[in-house]
Order: structure tokens, then sequence, then C-alpha cells
């Protein structure tokens, strides 16, 4: 255990950096949004292209600060699980 949080305190261990394979229904969803966000992509000028794109890196940014926030809850909860596990 030692071994792992010094590994993450180093800054070697980047959980979010993992891959996993999507699930079916995720897949799907990801090529629909793909899909249309192409179509519309296609469909603007190139003042609404720079509009689109600004709000895809707001979007993205919005996504990071949700993952981090469900990581450290996630995270906080195992450990007060594992306190609970050895001196509850």
């Amino acid at each position: 255990m030692k071994n792992i949080l010094a590994e993450l305190w180093n800054g070697n261990l980047n959980p979010s950096e993992w891959r996993t394979e999507n699930s079916e229904e995720e897949g799907k969803l990801l090529d629909l949004l793909e899909k249309n966000h192409k179509k519309l992509s296609e469909e603007l000028n190139e003042e609404q292209r720079k509009i689109l794109a600004c709000i895809d890196d707001c979007h993205f940014e919005s996504q990071y600060i949700s993952c981090e926030d469900a990581f450290v809850k996630g995270f906080s909860l195992g450990v007060k699980m594992m306190v609970e596990v050895f001196w509850g």
C-alpha cells in the first residue's frame, strides 16, 4: 500500500489516463454524438464554427472538473470504508 501511495504522490500513477473499453451503449452514444457534431459543423459558417469550438472546449473543461470531483469523492469514500473496517 505504501508503494502505491508513494507512486501516486510522486505523480507516477495517473488513473485518469487508464483506458477502458466503452460499453456497447456508450459506443453507440459516442458515435451518434460524433456524427451529429460533424453534420452540424459542416452546416456552420466560420464564425459559428469558432463558437462551436468554444462550446466544445467549455464542455471538455466541465467534464474534466466533474470527473476530478467524482474521483475525489470516490477516493474519500474508499478511505472512509477502510477506516471503518480497520477501526470501526
